[in-house]
């Protein structure tokens, strides 16, 4: 697991969006960053 890889493709840093059921990620790339600095793509069906 590599967060920093995840991290460079997300360039917009931390968002709070509960309304796509996400903490602390960035649907621009549709790339699902957490907060702890986990990513996640199963949360990014939109």
């Amino acid at each position: 697991m590599t967060p920093l890889r995840f991290r460079q493709i997300t360039p917009c840093g931390l968002r709070v969006v509960e309304k796509n059921s996400c903490f602390g990620c960035c649907f621009i790339q549709k790339v699902c960053v957490h907060a702890l600095g986990y990513s996640s793509e199963l949360i990014t069906r939109i």
